[in-house]
């Protein structure tokens, strides 16, 4: 079986021809990130962006970003995966950028980046689910299985709001169901993917550990999260087409408490 680091170096590889299919779930992340400064009253702009699991950047908009943020923090495993995903922005006025690579999310600790405005995962939370599963060769009907699910969640919503300053906003971006279990998910509409996603839900069609209400109620119960958090709001969900398959996303706008 091949370690993490090669699963996620595979996976990145895999993706660096995607940008022009990512480009719909890239707009929704992107505007999602700019919401949140653009939309305060009187406060200067947000100065710096941390992105946890940036890997080839074909979720940013690095261009729109770099117009709202001064600073951007690109952390992941791959560091040649950063490297590449800059550079195939064509950046013209870049923004300072800053990349922080060899960093192990689910065996490690993020690098000591304070005060961040806003801070983000896209569509790592199920890669580093799976990775530990895989890693303790754990079956989902051993007791064990949903206990290793809980930790590595918390432990990566701690990373995402340990990076986002008090009073700012930490914005988690999670597939929780794809085409191979879900194959309406496919040929769906935009108006038809509450449905189609509902059902899926009725029929506990979903990623272990990833099911939107488990991850709201943990952000809001959980004695380690809960005082980090002023309120969570849970986006509608949109269509994310990998190519092979197609997941349904949804994401988290969590207000780090002051």
């Amino acid at each position: 079986m091949n370690s993490g680091p090669q699963r996620q170096a595979d996976r990145n590889l895999q993706t660096r021809d995607a940008w022009e299919r990512f480009a719909p779930h890239r707009r929704r992340v992107t505007d999602l990130l700019i919401g949140p400064g653009s939309k305060a009253a009187h406060p200067p702009l947000p100065r710096k962006l941390c992105v946890l699991g940036a890997g080839n950047c074909n979720d940013l908009d690095l261009a729109a970003l770099g117009n709202m943020f001064g600073e951007i923090h690109l952390v992941d495993l791959d560091e040649s995966a950063l490297t590449f995903g800059i550079a195939n922005q064509h950046l013209i006025n870049p923004p300072r950028i800053v990349l922080h690579g060899n960093v192990d999310l689910l065996h490690g600790t993020i690098p000591p980046i304070v005060d961040c405005d806003v801070a983000t995962s896209v569509c790592l939370l199920s890669q580093l689910l799976e990775q530990a599963t895989k890693t303790l060769g754990l079956p989902p009907e051993d007791p064990k299985f949903a206990e290793t699910l809980a930790n590595v969640r918390r432990e990566h919503l701690q990373q995402l709001l340990a990076a986002t300053r008090p009073g700012g906003t930490a914005l988690l971006v999670t597939d929780f169901v794809s085409s191979d279990t879900c194959p309406d998910l496919k040929s769906c509409t935009v108006e038809q993917l509450p449905r189609i996603v509902s059902i899926a839900f009725q029929f506990r069609n979903f990623f272990s550990g990833l099911h939107p209400g488990m991850i709201s109620q943990a952000l809001q119960t959980d004695p380690e999260l809960a005082p980090l958090v002023a309120d969570v709001t849970v986006t509608d969900p949109w269509l994310w087409d990998l190519g092979p398959r197609v997941y349904a996303v949804c994401g988290f706008i969590i207000r780090r408490s002051t």
